[in-house]
């Protein structure tokens, strides 16, 4: 029912832009000639105009189209300066789910359990994949500053249940914390 709102903002603009209109619909405006505006012209001038009756319907719709015409472009100049706004929500958005799809694939790996050396290799190439493809997204497209935030990451090393050695362990850290600051940066985009 989006066109029925539609039609009611186009017609109360155009009710609204009654001054273009009215005076041709509700006053005899060929009377007021007859009256007013004839007798102060010059007496050589030749008896003054003589408009046929249908000139009235015509000023009046001329008037009508122009009241619809300067209606159109207020919506549309409105519509106009909501756009940025509308994209940038969009915008916003678009960068929450991307960094949250971060954070989900980020729990997945910090989840993962390691019990031998190449098992742990892997993890940690998947780690460092997961890091570097992190960082390159939040350079892309949230801001420098933000993505320094993730490399120059400081962390207190935690003893992890599930820690296969210390660099595991350490990673575990690292990981847990960038994942912090992913949840810190979609909070702001989608709060």
């Amino acid at each position: 029912m989006v066109i029925f709102h539609s039609v009611r903002l186009f017609l109360w603009g155009i009710t609204k832009r009654c001054y273009y209109w009215a005076p041709f619909l509700f006053l005899d405006l060929f009377d007021i000639y007859e009256i007013y505006i004839k007798p102060r012209l010059p007496a050589d001038w030749g008896g003054g105009i003589v408009l046929p009756a249908w000139w009235g319907f015509a000023l009046f719709s001329l008037m009508l189209f122009w009241a619809a015409i300067m209606t159109y472009h207020e919506l549309r100049t409105e519509k106009d300066a909501l756009l940025p706004q509308l994209d940038e929500k969009q915008r916003r958005a678009d960068i929450g789910d991307t960094l949250t799809s971060l954070i989900i694939s980020g729990k997945e790996l910090s989840t993962r359990v390691v019990q031998s050396d190449e098992e742990h290799q892997e993890w940690q190439q998947n780690y460092e994949s997961w890091k570097t493809r992190t960082i390159n997204i939040v350079l892309e497209v949230v801001s420098k500053p933000e993505a320094a935030k993730l490399l120059s990451v400081q962390v207190t090393l935690h003893n992890w249940s599930g820690k296969y050695n210390i660099e595991h362990n350490e990673s575990l850290s690292y990981l847990t914390k960038r994942i912090d600051i992913l949840e810190k940066m979609v909070d702001r985009y989608q709060g």
